[in-house]
């Protein structure tokens, strides 16, 4: 099974990045991480191969881009249906709900980001 090709992401990718422009200036690393997501997703669809090892390295590497997207601002999260599309596509069964739940992890600081830490409800929540 290679990895599949789908234009949805680059189009949710590109609509989010708009969207960081509208209440204030994106950051420069906000940009060049989109721009490696884009990159990262079009160099694994056009490497076609069918190596398990190889779509695990594809799969984190996605989590952890969304991850790095999400702590810069919380918006991308909105992009975390990507990471969860491709390990449901790509990863073999022993290792996907480990990519669901480190994707599941990414979500849930994107949607914990406005939570006050410094109370005892807010490090447990």
């Amino acid at each position: 099974m290679s990895i599949p090709v789908a234009r949805w992401p680059y189009a949710l990718l590109a609509v989010l990045a708009g969207a960081t422009t509208l209440d204030e200036t994106p950051e420069a690393a906000e940009l060049l991480l989109c721009a490696a997501v884009a990159v990262w997703l079009a160099g694994w669809t056009a490497l076609k191969t069918t190596k398990a090892q190889l779509h695990a390295v594809f799969s984190v590497g996605l989590i952890v881009l969304a991850g790095a997207l999400v702590a810069l601002n919380p918006l991308f999260g909105f992009l975390t249906p990507v990471p969860y599309f491709y390990v449901f596509r790509t990863m073999p069964w022993p290792w996907q709900p480990v990519g669901v739940a480190a994707t599941a992890f990414v979500a849930g600081t994107a949607q914990a980001y406005g939570i006050d830490k410094t109370t005892v409800t807010g490090v447990l929540i």
